[in-house]
């Protein structure tokens, strides 16, 4: 019997498994792809973290940082949520991320000032805090996350500072004659305890790294100054987790000088230029914050830096 064509395919339709046919005319499957702008999953996830869903937030954040993990906003709202979780290594690993992309984020810096003072970090995070007060940025994509009030953070931060324990200042050994006849004019009864700390660069250069070990060679051959031994001040640094070569706000070295007992501290800027370096350099009393003598000098050479010792040892012994 001769079957036509037509029916010859209504038969075999009807004569495949139902399954088949089902797969057969479903559609295929599309696979989910991450979206091409991180902000849309980290919206997804604020959004699911002011509603007080925060194990929903954290899955989202997660997805998004597997895909973008310089996403630097959610990066910070990861920072938080492990912080409300008292993960604080993971959190500060976050956050520190975070702060190297942008540094300028006054969310982000009272988010670590909290977070450090939370680790009995005090001057860390009181360094913090001022970045966050000074230079802060206005247009901050993080407005709508949990951040503690400024006023209060320093209040307990303040409460902190003043509980914690000082220590016993340790000087270079500059009592030898020779040293004691070094520059200074007047070699005065009581001198001034000293520390010098890391001069800040220009933000348009990079600060040659031997200035300040330079800088207190001369102040300690001057014989003007008590100068106390960096080891001591790296010591405090380490402590509070700081990097060692990290310049840090006027007041926060004033505060550093307080736990290591000193009268004043050194700090000041350095400019590397084409042809030339300029230092300007302060001496700030520590309990008061008052600049008792400045300098500034084209460096080019050991002899300069005498004049910087020079110049503020005039000043400060009239």
């Amino acid at each position: 019997m001769k079957v036509g064509i037509p029916v010859l395919l209504l038969l075999l339709t009807v004569a495949l498994p139902p399954t088949l046919s089902a797969q057969r005319r479903r559609p295929a499957k599309t696979s989910v792809r991450a979206p091409e702008n991180p902000q849309i999953l980290f919206r997804r996830a604020l959004a699911a973290y002011t509603k007080g869903d925060k194990d929903d937030a954290e899955k989202i954040v997660r997805t998004n940082l597997s895909s973008f993990p310089d996403h630097w906003p959610s990066l910070a709202l990861f920072a938080r949520l492990r912080f409300e979780k008292q993960d604080y290594k993971e959190a500060r690993q976050a956050l520190n991320k975070a702060l190297k992309i942008s540094p300028q984020s006054k969310t982000l810096n009272l988010m670590a000032a909290a977070m450090l003072s939370r680790q009995k970090k005090p001057v860390a995070a009181l360094e913090y805090l001022r970045r966050a007060q000074e230079n802060g940025s206005p247009n901050d994509e993080l407005a709508d996350v949990d951040t503690p009030d400024a006023d209060a953070l320093q209040k307990e931060i303040s409460l902190a500072i003043q509980k914690m324990e000082r220590h016993k200042p340790v000087f270079y050994n500059n009592g030898s004659e020779s040293v004691a006849q070094g520059t200074c004019e007047h070699v005065p009864e009581n001198k001034l305890k000293i520390a010098i700390f890391e001069f800040t660069p220009s933000s348009d250069s990079a600060a040659p790294g031997d200035i300040r070990d330079k800088l207190t060679t001369s102040f300690v051959q001057s014989g003007c100054f008590l100068v106390i031994e960096r080891g001591q001040l790296d010591k405090v640094f380490q402590e509070q987790d700081f990097e060692l070569t990290e310049s840090v706000d006027q007041a926060t070295a004033a505060q550093v000088g307080m736990l290591v007992g000193v009268d004043a501290i050194v700090v000041g800027s350095v400019a590397h230029r084409e042809k030339s370096t300029e230092i300007d350099a302060r001496l700030v009393q520590v309990d008061t914050g008052q600049i008792l003598a400045a300098a500034s000098i084209q460096y080019t050479g050991r002899s300069d830096l005498e004049k910087v010792v020079r110049s503020l040892s005039s000043a400060v012994y009239k």
